[in-house]
């Protein structure tokens, strides 16, 4: 009786791990269903959307992005919080190339390159806060069911660290998935420390079939991340990716 339970050892083993696996995959699936599907996502090329930040009621930034997804071409527009300055940058978040417009005067050399590296950074933030779902497969995600956190709280969560991808590879992400395959919450420990607690809220449907979450609100009340515009297009004026100037 012994030995035979030492050879039953291993192989309850791997059928824990088989069905954990497929726990996973199933709950991926859930979410990307609840999004729209993949397919769907896919088709939507063009992303045009605005981020804004709330802290006790007052707002404390505002961007807005336009993304051709296909392409990876992206314009950013911010008004410069201390001066007021309207910023238009043009680039392509593949290359990391592009060309910057501080109240419509075009700037040169490390202040053009400083804002093109800006706009980048800024859009791999706040486009995941708000398109996360849709990127859970994304090379570089290492994506795993939290047993204890899932048993506590009621809901699958899913633990998500990163491997050579983004601005940010340390930060650390758990996410609550409702049964129905939505969101109901993260938190996260970034890799420069800051940790947070959002829920998510107000689930609309922004256009090609695809639907996302756009405000999240932090556990005391205090932060407010939204969407006030939220758009996905599969026709573009592409003539809005071009700077005014076209630069070699």
């Amino acid at each position: 009786m012994q030995k035979s339970g030492k050879r039953l050892l291993p192989v309850l083993l791997l059928i824990g791990s088989a069905l954990v696996a497929q726990d996973l995959q199933q709950t991926v699936e859930k979410v990307w269903q609840h999004i729209g599907g993949k397919q769907t996502y896919e088709k939507a090329r063009y992303l045009e959307f605005t981020f804004q930040v709330e802290r006790e009621g007052k707002v404390l930034a505002t961007r807005h992005h336009l993304l051709d997804r296909y392409t990876g071409n992206h314009v950013l527009d911010v008004t410069e919080p201390k001066t007021g300055d309207q910023v238009r940058v043009y680039s392509n978040i593949n290359t990391k190339k592009g060309v910057t417009y501080k109240n419509s005067k075009q700037l040169k050399g490390v202040d053009n390159t400083d804002w093109v590296n800006q706009a980048y950074g800024l859009f791999v933030n706040d486009s995941y806060w708000l398109l996360m779902p849709a990127k859970l497969e994304d090379p570089g995600v290492k994506i795993k069911i939290d047993k204890a956190l899932s048993q506590s709280s009621g809901k699958t969560v899913l633990d998500l660290t990163f491997e050579n991808v983004g601005n940010t590879p340390g930060d650390h992400y758990s996410v609550f998935v409702n049964g129905d395959g939505s969101i109901a919450r993260w938190k996260f420990k970034l890799q420069g420390g800051r940790e947070g607690d959002f829920t998510w809220l107000d689930e609309k449907h922004v256009g090609m079939g695809v639907k996302l979450s756009t405000r999240k609100v932090s556990a005391d009340g205090k932060v407010t991340i939204s969407f006030p515009q939220v758009e996905f297009t599969s026709l573009q004026d592409i003539v809005r990716f071009e700077p005014p100037q076209i630069v070699k």
